[in-house]
């Protein structure tokens, strides 16, 4: 990012893209560190999609 990546809004997207997938996935197990899981990939994803410029969801 510090060097203007042409290609950081898409990598931004696809952290996004993969932390959403964890969280969504770790969310249906009922472990209580699969939830504890889910909770730290949502921000970490909300983060990601405002770096690329995305709505978060």
């Amino acid at each position: 990012m510090s060097r203007g990546s042409a290609l950081i809004k898409q990598i931004c997207a696809l952290c996004a893209e993969a932390c959403d997938l964890w969280a969504r996935e770790s969310e249906k197990l009922r472990d209580e560190h699969c939830q504890a899981y889910a909770r730290t990939c949502r921000p970490c994803a909300q983060e990601c999609h405002s770096m690329a410029g995305m709505a978060t969801v």
